[in-house]
């Protein structure tokens, strides 16, 4: 997994970026590989951190919970991008001992 580089490019997928398109199927898809790789192993977990992966997570959930936002997402997609984000934070919190 780390040498592939596929946890990156998969995160920019996450990114507040790509919002001018109706990419909620492919955000929402993007943001489980990224719960995954929080949640597998201490290993992926590191991956994850080192690759920016809170402030993807982050800005995605901040970009779900403001009202403000140019995205006309459904509300149930709104609340599975929201479920993913705190499941990954989640798996960080949880995972600390494996940050030095």
């Amino acid at each position: 997994l780390t040498v592939t580089g596929v946890v990156p490019e998969v995160l920019k997928f996450i990114s507040p970026a790509q919002k001018e398109f109706d990419l909620a199927p492919i955000r929402l898809e993007a943001a489980r590989f990224a719960r995954l790789v929080c949640l597998q192993s201490a290993a992926s977990l590191q991956v994850f951190l080192t690759c920016n992966g809170i402030r993807s997570v982050s800005n995605l959930l901040r970009d779900m919970c403001c009202s403000d936002t140019n995205v006309s997402y459904g509300i149930l997609d709104r609340l599975a991008l929201v479920e993913v984000a705190i499941d990954c934070l989640w798996g960080i919190v949880n995972g600390t001992d494996v940050i030095p």
